[in-house]
Parts: C-alpha cells; structure tokens; sequence
C-alpha cells in the first residue's frame, strides 16, 4: 500500500500560511504623584507573562507613598486570571501594612473577572474593599 501524496491537495487540504496577527501592545506602567498619594497607571494587556513585574510596579509604587496608592486599569486593554489574581493579591499585601490601596476604573469585565476570584481572602470582599471607580 502506497499513500497518495497529491490526495490533501485534491480534496482542499492545500498549506495555507498562517495570517499576520495583530501583535497585542505590550504592558507598560507609569507611576504619577497626586495630591494624597501616587497613582500606577497599567497599560496594555495584563497576562500571565506581566505578572511579576506588575507585582514590582505596585510595591514600588506604594514604596513612594505613605498616603493613598492607586492602581488605575483605565488604560488596560486585557486582563486574564493570572493577572487579576496577582493584582488582587499584592494590592492586598500593599493594604495590610496600612497603606490606602484602591484598583480603580476596570471595566466590567476586568471588575467581574475580579467578582470571580474568590479564594485569596476568605471570609472577605477583596472586590467590595480595593476595586472601585476613580474618585
């Protein structure tokens, strides 16, 4: 038994190049100082691959404030699990040495993805206590 070699290309099967993707913008983050405190502002796209050097950014933005740290996301074009879990949980961190940490201006899906993930802290809202619209 021989195999047809000019058969996938009979029925259709020809090699077809794989399209251009858009390449997806690079995470990027700013830190601006505001009356009260400091503002980290995230853009881009969040994933897996940003996590620990978004967890940097947050401790080195609280480093420079006694007052008020916020995480804007309004410039946050994608946020998957790993990244909303890593926010969540060093956002925390930054809270329980009694700095003022606030998540604000996710979009609805980045705010439910945040409603989801409910194992960090058990007993309480992470959401209802960092997430919040800019104030």
């Amino acid at each position: 038994m021989t195999l047809d070699q000019a058969a996938p290309a009979r029925q259709g099967w020809g090699v077809q190049p794989v399209p251009d993707y858009p390449r997806f913008p690079a995470l990027t983050s700013a830190v601006v100082r505001e009356q009260g405190g400091v503002r980290l502002l995230l853009r881009g796209e969040l994933d897996m691959s940003g996590v620990a050097d978004t967890e940097a950014a947050v401790k080195a933005a609280a480093e420079l404030t006694d007052g008020r740290l916020t995480i804007d996301l309004s410039e946050l074009a994608f946020l998957d699990v790993f990244g909303a879990r890593a926010l969540l949980r060093v956002a925390d961190e930054v809270l329980s040495t009694g700095r003022d940490v606030v998540i604000a201006n996710p979009n609805r899906h980045v705010r439910r993805l945040f409603e989801l993930i409910t194992d960090l802290a058990y007993g309480r809202s992470l959401v209802a206590e960092l997430v919040r619209r800019d104030t």
